[in-house]
């Protein structure tokens, strides 16, 4: 199910958003993403509108959108990636 994001959903869309990042970019320091956790959490996300991909209470995606539809995130936890869900928020 896709649903707009919810203030208590936070610590876990940021955790995802480490998570994945830390995953995909090998060649750029952990620190770097751990040191920008409060950016994503104060700045990035009040200013976008995000929805988040959940199923059984799992939250298994997001997508983050700004000012005249502007991706500014899509993030997928890796285990459920090629499930098509990054396709579906990008749909929504």
């Amino acid at each position: 199910m896709i649903r707009s994001f919810h203030s208590e959903d936070t610590d876990k869309l940021v955790a995802l958003w480490l998570e994945t990042s830390v995953s995909a970019h090998p060649f750029i320091s952990e620190e770097y993403w751990r040191k920008n956790v409060g950016f994503v959490r104060t700045i990035c996300l009040p200013q976008a509108q995000t929805y988040v991909f959940e199923d059984k209470h799992q939250l298994k995606g997001f997508i983050s959108v700004l000012d005249k539809g502007h991706i500014g995130a899509l993030f997928v936890r890796e285990k459920y990636q090629g499930q098509k869900i990054g396709g579906k928020l990008m749909n929504f």
